[in-house]
């Protein structure tokens, strides 16, 4: 179960985090995204947004970037073995060792995932 967060997660299927599940998501963030906000109002008051803006293309982009996070932070706080992926991003040196470093096991694509079962 991801991280609760309204209007991201699921009523019913989030958890309720302590500090420490906290700062495993900002570490996540800040390999990421190290550009951008962690949560929605701080990101509206450095780009000069309407924190209302819900439907807007900022918005879209800043929640998908969280589900990103949240997607890492679900295999990292589970400790599972392989993360399976398609997002480039994840792959990029600089990121992925971090990432492996914060206890992400293997990232892989799919072709290469196939390979492990």
């Amino acid at each position: 179960m991801p991280m609760g967060y309204w209007d991201i997660g699921f009523y019913g299927f989030s958890l309720w985090c302590g500090d420490e599940m906290k700062m495993l998501e900002e570490r996540i963030h800040k390999i990421l995204f190290p550009n951008d906000e962690l949560n929605w109002p701080n990101h509206c008051r450095a780009k000069g947004l309407d924190v209302n803006s819900l439907t807007s293309d900022d918005y879209i982009t800043w929640r998908n970037r969280k589900c990103d996070v949240q997607a890492m932070w679900c295999h990292i706080y589970n400790k599972r073995d392989v993360f399976v992926t398609t997002d480039g991003r994840f792959f990029r040196q600089t990121k992925k060792s971090a990432l492996l470093a914060l206890g992400a096991g293997r990232i892989e694509r799919p072709r290469d995932a196939i390979a492990l079962i």
